[in-house]
């Protein structure tokens, strides 16, 4: 609909590391680590996501879709918090 109303470039942000948040903290009991099968779907979603975003660049004319990646972005500052 976006590129029907004349929209030629969006930024698509993929789903965040949804494990990582606090209210899957206190539900899982995992001692503060990110429950892992809530972020493995999320990270099957967002495989996905980055396919159609390559799909539809390469169907609509003129477009230009840019997948960012916030789930890696945010698991890296989790992983190496001194870092930041």
């Amino acid at each position: 609909r976006l590129y029907s109303l004349g929209a030629r470039k969006i930024v698509v942000v993929n789903v965040g590391p949804l494990g990582c948040m606090p209210s899957q903290l206190a539900k899982a009991d995992t001692n503060g680590q990110c429950v892992d099968h809530v972020n493995q779907a999320i990270s099957a979603f967002n495989t996905q996501l980055f396919e159609l975003v390559k799909n539809i660049n390469s169907t609509l004319p003129g477009s230009t879709f840019v997948h960012y990646n916030v789930y890696d972005t945010f698991m890296n500052i989790v992983d190496n918090p001194a870092m930041y």
